[in-house]
């Protein structure tokens, strides 16, 4: 029986990695053991004669991901291609250089930086298909489980990972199942920290970004519904999540009303007695005919003429 979930070879589920400098890419079909996401606060600390406590600087905070899993080979074809990308993984641990020639003048272009990223857990909200960017710091694991047994070929054809026709004397040994770890310091794309994120200094935004914000550090999630207790029908507009924030409040006039309010304040002041007499009474005819007129509109074209009359009257 097969102990590894069908959901392994779910692409959400694989293990996609990069390497930056020549954009080659792999993703295993694993099923991931161990997972820890570490965050670590440096502080520089003094100590003073007479003083209790040290004092601390603040330096840093890092983010170290370690990381392992196991990958199943269900056949012989299966436990190839999976050679074949562990081979290609480790590879990614080597840089670029600008000459093909071993060269004692050989110029280093790039690091081995790579793009890391599994489900949500390991991701990032802005870069390029949400992967990490950072590198393999310390050894890359890699341990074939040799007790579960495995496939004996012969050699493969040139550039291929499909056994060759020609050979007859054993020359590879797949193993049925891998494991793989390694621990992958994360260099940060976006404002490490917290920042002001508007006017007055009483709402921060993290990141640099609501995007940012919200889906830091491994949860792509949606702001969460307004609450009708916390500042009215679209949420509280002093959290910095509301997915309304930036909206008017239903019971805030909207600009058009305003103009239109202030147009008539204008005009009532412009009027004299008997004119503010007259436009009162008018309004509230106006008022007490609306249902009427808009009951009227296309059905009924005598009740407008009939709520003209008595305007006018």
């Amino acid at each position: 029986m097969n102990p590894y979930p069908a959901l392994r070879k779910n692409p959400f589920f694989q293990i996609h990695i990069e390497h930056l400098p020549t954009k080659e890419k792999i993703a295993f079909e694993g099923w991931v053991t161990s997972f820890s996401d570490s965050y670590t606060s440096q502080w520089q600390e003094e100590m003073v004669y007479g003083r209790m406590d040290p004092l601390a600087t603040y330096q840093r905070t890092g983010r170290s991901i370690s990381l392992g899993f196991d990958i199943p080979n269900d056949s012989k074809s299966h436990a190839i291609t999976n050679m074949a990308k562990v081979r290609q993984l480790i590879k990614f641990m080597y840089p670029l250089y600008a000459e093909s020639a071993m060269e004692t003048q050989n110029t280093l272009q790039s690091g081995p930086l790579l793009g890391l990223k599994w489900t949500n857990l390991i991701s990032s909200p802005n870069n390029s298909g949400e992967k990490l960017i950072g590198y393999i710091n310390g050894g890359l694991a890699y341990s074939p489980e040799v007790t579960e047994g495995g496939f004996i070929l012969g050699g493969l054809k040139q550039g291929t990972n499909e056994e060759s026709e020609a050979s007859i004397a054993v020359k590879n040994y797949f193993p049925k199942k891998l494991s793989l770890s390694f621990t992958f310091t994360v260099l940060h794309t976006h404002l490490v920290g917290w920042a002001p994120s508007g006017t007055g200094g009483k709402s921060f935004t993290f990141g640099g970004s609501q995007g940012t914000d919200a889906a830091f550090p491994n949860a792509f999630i949606a702001p969460p519904p307004p609450d009708p207790e916390e500042g009215g029908v679209r949420g509280n507009r002093e959290t910095a999540d509301d997915a309304n924030g930036n909206l008017d409040e239903t019971n805030e006039p909207t600009p058009k009303q305003t103009e239109d309010a202030e147009e008539r304040r204008n005009e009532a002041l412009n009027r004299g007695p008997d004119d503010e007499a007259s436009a009162g009474k008018i309004g509230a005819v106006v008022d007490d005919n609306t249902e009427a007129l808009s009951s009227a509109s296309g059905s009924d074209p005598e009740g407008l003429d009939q709520l003209g009359t008595v305007i006018e009257d």
